[in-house]
């Protein structure tokens, strides 16, 4: 979930790009069967610490029911460097 027009359109192409093979690396399950999809809020729709317009990405992992828990934190820790790396 991004603040609209807070990052490119080539941000968000990367973001798509690399938070699909970390799941299927993490997870190891094929690319091909691994979907990503980027959610854009309005700036006015959007609030961090209750304050508005303060942008603070974040995300959701649907992982299917068996998965270890270890590898569950691993994708958290691999999705959060993403977002760090692409977004800063």
């Amino acid at each position: 979930h991004l603040v609209e027009g807070a990052h490119t359109a080539a941000q968000h192409a990367t973001l798509l790009d690399a938070l699909s093979r970390r799941y299927a690396e993490v997870l190891e399950s094929p690319l091909d069967r691994v979907r990503a999809y980027l959610v854009l809020h309005r700036p006015e729709h959007w609030a961090t610490g209750g304050e508005p317009g303060v942008e603070a990405p974040y995300f959701t992992a649907v992982v299917l029911e068996g998965r270890p828990v270890e590898q569950r934190h691993r994708l958290l820790g691999a999705f959060t460097d993403v977002l760090v790396d692409v977004l800063g």
